[in-house]
Formats: structure tokens, sequence, C-alpha cells
């Protein structure tokens, strides 16, 4: 139960997260949004290892940490570049299609969930596909919708992987774990900013809201790997991609974007989903 409390808790803080982050990526680069949230949440990660002063994990928990943190840094620029160019109610849903791949992962792995948990994880997943059905009416052609949803399509695989390697990662030490998936994302991005961008401008209320965006990232990341290291990886991995629904729900109440009858559907499917793993 602590597991699934903790995934839920995931998806709220990614939600408002990436809510805050889309609404960021339309005023600031991506690579400097990346670059300072990554920043912020490797400085948490850091003290939480200090403070808890537990030897650092194996080798392969290690590589399996960094090699997400690599892939995290394509996902976070991919990401947060196709909420720039789309809606964020569109975007978000898509992204959350990415619990299909730590669910193939667990059942390759032997996880078996009850019968309830597997209804609730078909619900869930049909719920966020549908949530992401939505047809643009917007008149404004300067975005490019087409290439956000290619972008978030490929986002979801990319976060589907980062899932799996931060979980294998977790089972020696999540705080470590996140630690190291943060110094792969943070030196990555870095390293693109050096070459790419080169130099940081930001006003002070900016700066102070991508901060935030790292620490929701750093806390939800956080209890997603000590969730996965508790509970059922197919499980957890879906309960914590149901962010979209926090991120729809903000959308709806600040930019008063509205929800399809296929969202409104998608969204209690997700829900419903939900109830069913927690009891099955």
């Amino acid at each position: 139960m602590i597991g699934i409390l903790l995934a839920l808790g995931a998806s709220l803080f990614w939600g408002v997260g990436d809510y805050i982050g889309g609404l960021q990526a339309r005023k600031l680069p991506v690579l400097t949004i990346v670059l300072i949230s990554q920043s912020a949440g490797l400085i948490v990660a850091g003290l939480l290892v200090v403070i808890r002063s537990n030897p650092p994990p194996g080798l392969e928990a290690s590589v399996a940490a960094i090699s997400a943190g690599l892939i995290g840094a394509l996902a976070l620029a991919a990401f947060f570049r196709s909420l720039a160019l789309g809606k964020i109610s569109i975007v978000a849903p898509i992204v959350a299609t990415s619990a299909a791949i730590p669910v193939i992962a667990g059942i390759i792995q032997g996880e078996k969930p009850g019968g309830l948990g597997l209804i609730g994880i078909a619900s869930a997943i049909i719920g966020v596909v549908l949530v992401s059905r939505e047809r643009d009416h917007s008149t404004n052609r300067s975005a490019s919708p087409r290439l956000a949803i290619f972008l978030a399509l490929a986002t979801a695989l990319l976060f589907g992987l980062v899932l799996v390697g931060l979980d294998r990662g977790a089972e020696d030490d999540a705080y470590w774990s996140v630690l190291i998936f943060r110094i792969g994302t943070t030196l990555s991005i870095a390293l693109a900013f050096a070459l790419l961008q080169r130099r940081l401008t930001i006003s002070k209320n900016d700066f102070r809201l991508v901060v935030l965006i790292g620490l929701l990232d750093a806390t939800a990341t956080l209890m997603f790997a000590i969730a996965a290291s508790t509970g059922l990886l197919s499980i957890i991995g879906v309960l914590s991609s149901l962010f979209p629904v926090v991120t729809i729900a903000l959308a709806r109440i600040h930019l008063r974007e509205k929800l399809s009858q296929g969202q409104l559907t998608g969204a209690v499917l997700a829900i419903g989903g939900v109830a069913l793993m927690a009891v099955g």
C-alpha cells in the first residue's frame, strides 16, 4: 500500500511540475529550463544521499541509473519542446503511455499482478490513450501540432525506459539511484547547453519557477524509485504515469482548455484503473 501511495504522489508532483514546465517552455529556451531544473533536483538528491550516509550501489545498479539519466536528458528535452509546440492537455496524456514500457518489462521479468490489478492496468492505459485523442481545433498555425505529437510519442518511449532503469537502480538504493540518475541528466544537458546555447538569460521570477519544477520533479522521481523498490513494477509504473489527470485539470482551470467527451471518458477510466489496482 505504501508503494501505491508513493506512486500516486509521484503522479501528483509530476503533474504539477509538468504544467508549470509547459507554461515556461512557451517563453524560455528548452535547454535553459532543463539545465536549471535538473541542477536543482541534483542538489536535493545529493543532500539526501549525504544525510543518509549509505554506501554507493553496485556496478550494475549504477550503470542502470546513469543510463536512465542519459536517456532522461533526451526525454526531458523532447518533452518540454512538445509542450512548447502543442496543447498541454494533449501532450501530457500521450507521454503517459510510457506506462506500457514498465508493464511489458515487469511481465517479462515474471511479475504477475492479480486479476483486478490487470484490469486496472488495462483501464488506466486505455484511459490515457483516450485522453490523448482530442482534436486540436485551434486556428493558430504558428505551432506544429504534428511535431508536438511526434515528440510526445518519442518522450513516452524514452520515459518508459527511464522508469525501467530507475527501478533496477532502486533495487540497491533508491536514493543513490536518483542521485546517479540526476548526475547523468544534468551533465548531459550541461554539455548540450555549452555547445548549443552558451548564454543563460532568465528573470528572477522565471528562475524561481524553473527551480520549483526541478524540486517537484526530484521529489516525484524519488517517490517513484522508492515505490518501485517495494511493489510490482507493472503496477507502480502505471500509477506513476497518471500525472496527465493533474496536468489536464490545471490546464482546464488556469488556461480554460476544454475537455472533450473522449478526454472525460479517459480520465474516468484512468481514475477507475487506479482504484482497481489499489485493491487488486
